[in-house]
């Protein structure tokens, strides 16, 4: 029987072992794992947990008991173009299909940047809307996609004092909140009562 040529052990990969030979490191092969190990456990001390990437910059925390996901868009978040609040509360009892507010450049683009990928999926769940309303200098519209109401749903809250926005996302029977920095007003009695109703549905 031919022995194995030492020559070769150096071409073999540096993080594989033959399983044969698992139980007898020779002494170079036990020096490289004893260097590895040590290497990784530095990388791990040094570093902290990573936060999950949303896909939109924003930092994602778990939410209450209700089972929702707080997404808060970055504090350095740059608020432009402006949203033109005097024109938004000039529409308080209108559609958003009669009346395309949502859409003003400055409110759709701080909504893109709040929502990311779901900007689509909010609009989409507005297909049966309320009309634009105003509760203690809050405004707000609610709305869900056709004939999913229980699955798909949206309620969407400004606050011109404080220039902030919130949104609730029901998506896929799923509840998330997005909202700026400064938004740190309640939410108004309907859109409460739409968050607890949704809540109390089994799954």
């Amino acid at each position: 029987m031919s022995l194995p040529d030492p020559t070769q052990e150096h071409a073999m990969h540096p993080y594989s072992l033959p399983l044969h030979r698992a139980h007898r490191p020779t002494g170079r092969t036990a020096a490289l794992v004893l260097v590895l190990t040590a290497a990784l456990a530095g990388c791990q001390s040094g570093s902290g947990p990573a936060e999950p990437d949303t896909g939109t910059g924003a930092t994602t925390a778990a939410g209450p008991a209700s089972g929702q996901q707080t997404q808060q868009a970055p504090r350095n978040a740059v608020h432009s173009p402006a949203i033109d609040w005097v024109a938004l509360q000039s529409h308080v009892g209108a559609y958003p299909h009669d009346v395309p507010y949502l859409q003003e450049a400055g409110l759709r683009a701080r909504l893109q940047q709040l929502l990311g990928t779901a900007y689509p999926v909010a609009l989409l769940n507005l297909q049966v809307a309320a009309p634009l309303q105003a509760e203690h200098g809050v405004l707000f519209v609610t709305g869900n996609r056709a004939h999913m109401g229980g699955e798909e749903a949206v309620a969407i809250a400004l606050e011109p004092e404080s220039d902030s926005i919130r949104v609730w996302l029901l998506h896929q029977g799923q509840q998330q909140v997005f909202e700026e920095p400064q938004a740190d007003f309640a939410w108004p009695t309907d859109i409460r009562t739409l968050i607890t109703n949704t809540s109390s549905q089994p799954r």
